[in-house]
């Protein structure tokens, strides 16, 4: 199953650009501007939104009971 997130700000370690990521079986295959709308099965609007690709969520709660 693969999955596109289109027209979001996607933040890199080098810059920060407008595009669209897609992703098939929990891997990123492609990042890049206008990728094609049925290039994926699940297309998800990421408009006025920042992509992290391979970002990692640190907020943890490990010291609550």
């Amino acid at each position: 199953m693969s999955t596109l997130i289109r027209n979001g700000a996607v933040v890199t370690a080098r810059a920060t650009r407008a595009a669209d990521v897609r992703m098939e079986g929990g891997r990123i295959t492609d990042v890049g501007p206008s990728l094609p709308a049925n290039s994926a099965d699940n297309a998800i609007d990421a408009a006025g939104m920042y992509v992290m690709p391979g970002g990692i969520d640190a907020h943890t709660h490990l010291d609550m009971p």
